[in-house]
Order: structure tokens, then C-alpha cells, then sequence
């Protein structure tokens, strides 16, 4: 058949769902939700403006207008960014006419709510989502959904989390940080024994083993032995194996892992300058281009909204810049050198470039 509905398995409430476990991992673990921010971060403080790119003022302000005056731009991006943790992030379109023109509202639909995918196999495409809502479900067709998408392969729309790669490592640290904290628990207060007569009533030798059990968590942490009734620890003999060789090889797994590549610059705090200055532009290339490819998504839309209100065929674009390394020292060296060889020049434009800071030389004047 043409048409075929793709269940994704992966409904918030299934505790196994790549969804659940990416929200576990990004609120558990402070290492994972790091790492998120060192890359959101930068995507979130950078400059975020609408270029004219020679389209007349009227198109670009009716553009600008729509994403930063009607919409609050960093909220957008706050549930934009979600697409590198759960591998897609989709915003259903409403259209607003105001005052004659068609105004974009975006609205955020987590992927955990989406149900089904309906694919077109014949023609290669993907027909509608399907979302699970407190009322029931809702066919969304595709030309109503904005999305972004991480590492998408072939019709699948749903990406892949750049949080993938760390799960064997997030998963084992876990159970060795529970196990360890067991162990330690016990090895410093002993196991709970209790002592009590062959002739105990069954319902006091039920009472005595419910009273054992709430000692730990583990309801075989305990040992029984007939007699009369007493208690006593005994201690745990041995010693307790020392896990941080351990974590510290998970955690080093985490931060070599492909997905996790670009935040090798955090060794940078525990060295040398250089070796900060040496890390910190593959860093800061791989976040923007992470904004670049936003930008291409964001700019699809602008030409779908300007399409709508005006026949052009020149459309602004939105542009991030600001994502980079600031190295004040080799800046300052660089003025320096600059003023001296163009004695009496004016370079108060290379300064407002160099330190990208987003105002005209006028103004700067001023």
C-alpha cells in the first residue's frame, strides 16, 4: 500500500522508550545535562538578527517583526535546542492575519507526544504525525509542522539524540554508583541478624522478618538463625572494592565518545593557556555549525511567510553571531599593531567587527 502508519513506539508513559530514558539521563546526571549546556549555551547567548540580504525593508521588518517582536525569540530556542537531546524537535504552524498580513505562531510539540508517523513510500515522503493529547490523538499534516532534526537518516523523521552514544556509559555508572553506595552501607553498619526460638509463633516470625527488612532497602540484606529472639549487626568482613578506577573510565568514555566530541575543550580549565587557545575553536566551529543549520531550517520558514504576503523573489535571513572564542590578549596585541601601522586611520570599525559587538560606527560615536 502507498500510505502506511509507523507506530514509534515510544510513548512517554513506557518506561523503555528512548524518550523516557533521554529525560532520565538529561535530569539524573550532571555530567549529561553539562555537557547539554556547553553546547546549548552559546546557540542561546549568541546575536540572533534578521539580514535584509538586499530584500526591501518592508519584507525585512515584517520578518523581524514576526520572530522577535510577536514571538519570544529565546523561549523558541529553549524548545528548538530540544532537537539534540531527543534527535527532532517539531512546532505546529498557526497562521495569524493581522492588519492584512499572514503572521507565523509556532507551536511546541514534544516528540514524546507524537504516536505515528504516516508515510507516502511511493513518493518518498512523510505524510502527517500523529499526537497523543489529553483528549485523544490529532493527524498533523507535514505542511503544518516546522522541524528540526538531528542526524536524520533516509524518511525517518525522528533523528537521532546526540545523547546516544553516552547511554552504555550512563547506564553502567549508574549501577555502579547504587552498588558501591550498597556496599558501603552495609560494610559500615553489617548485615541485620535476628535470633529467635524454634517455637516462635509463625506470625511473630513474619513480624521479625518485615522489622529486617525495613532495616535496608534490599530486602536480602538480613539473615535469620533459630534461637530466642535478638538482634544484633554482624559486621561484613573484606574489603569493599574501590570503584572510582571504575567511573572515572565511564566517565572518560562519555567525553570521548563522537557525540560528546566537542566538549573536549573542558580540559582546558585544568591546563595551560595554550592548550585552551588550541581546543577552543574546533569547539566553537562545532557549535555554530549546530546555529548554522538552525538558521537553514529558520530561513525555509521565511521564505514560506514571506510568500504569503509579498511577491519578491529576494528573502531576508536570520543569522547567529557571537559564537566564537574571544581571546581578549590576542585581540588587544592585534589593536595595538594595527593603530601603529595605520597611524591616524579610523579603526573603529575593525574594533566593532573584531569584538562583534552589533552597533554602527555612529552610534558607537556617540
Amino acid at each position: 500500500q502507498t500510505l502506511q502508519r509507523v507506530d514509534n513506539n515510544d510513548l512517554w508513559t513506557n518506561p523503555t522508550s528512548k524518550y523516557r530514558i533521554i529525560f532520565d539521563m538529561r535530569n539524573t546526571s550532571p555530567m549529561i545535562r553539562g555537557l547539554l549546556n556547553a553546547v546549548k549555551d552559546p546557540i542561546k547567548t549568541a546575536i540572533w538578527k534578521i539580514n535584509p540580504n538586499g530584500a526591501k525593508k518592508e519584507i525585512a521588518d515584517y520578518v523581524n517583526e514576526n520572530f522577535f517582536i510577536r514571538t519570544n525569540f529565546f523561549e523558541f530556542l529553549n524548545y528548538a535546542l530540544y532537537f539534540l537531546d531527543y534527535g527532532y524537535m517539531a512546532f505546529e504552524k498557526e497562521w495569524i492575519v493581522d492588519k492584512g498580513k499572514y503572521y507565523l505562531k509556532l507551536h511546541p510539540r514534544m516528540p514524546f507526544s507524537i504516536v505515528f508517523w504516516t508515510y507516502d513510500y511511493k513518493k518518498g515522503t512523510v505524510v502527517s504525525a500523529t499526537q497523543m493529547t489529553t483528549s485523544g490523538t490529532v493527524d498533523i499534516p507535514m505542511k503544518n509542522l516546522f522541524l528540526l532534526i538531528n542526524d536524520r537518516q533516509t524518511l525517518n523523521p525522528e533523528g537521532q539524540s546526540i545523547l546516544r552514544p553516552l547511554y552504555r556509559a550512563y547506564v553502567l555508572s549508574e549501577e555502579v554508583e547504587v552498588a558501591t553506595a550498597d556496599g558501603l552501607k552495609k560494610n559500615a553498619m553489617g548485615i541485620p541478624i535476628a535470633q529467635y526460638p524454634d517455637n516462635i509463633d509463625p506470625d511473630d516470625e513474619k513480624k521479625v522478618e518485615n522489622f529486617l527488612k525495613g532495616i535496608y532497602s534490599s530486602p536480602n540484606a538480613y539473615f535469620m538463625e533459630k534461637g530466642d529472639i535478638h538482634f544484633r549487626f554482624q559486621g561484613v568482613e573484606g574489603r569493599t572494592a574501590n570503584p572510582e578506577p571504575f567511573l572515572n573510565k565511564l566517565n572518560s568514555d562519555v567525553f570521548n565518545s563522537q557525540s560528546a566530541g566537542i566538549f573536549t575543550l573542558s580540559t582546558a580549565n585544568r591546563g595551560s593557556r595554550a592548550v585552551g587557545t588550541t581546543l577552543a575553536p574546533p569547539f566553537y566551529n562545532r557549535i555554530a555549525s549546530i546555529a548554522s543549520a538552525m538558521s537553514y531550517a529558520i530561513n525555509d520558514l521565511i521564505k514560506e511567510m514571506v510568500d504569503l504576503n509579498f511577491k519578491t523573489d529576494v528573502y531576508p535571513k536570520i543569522m547567529a553571531s557571537g559564537i566564537s572564542a574571544k581571546d581578549i590578549v590576542e585581540k588587544a596585541y592585534a589593536i595595538a599593531a594595527v593603530k601603529d601601522f595605520l597611524q591616524g586611520v579610523d579603526i573603529t570599525q575593525y574594533l566593532l567587527d573584531g569584538f562583534e559587538i552589533p552597533i554602527t560606527v555612529k552610534e558607537a560615536k556617540k
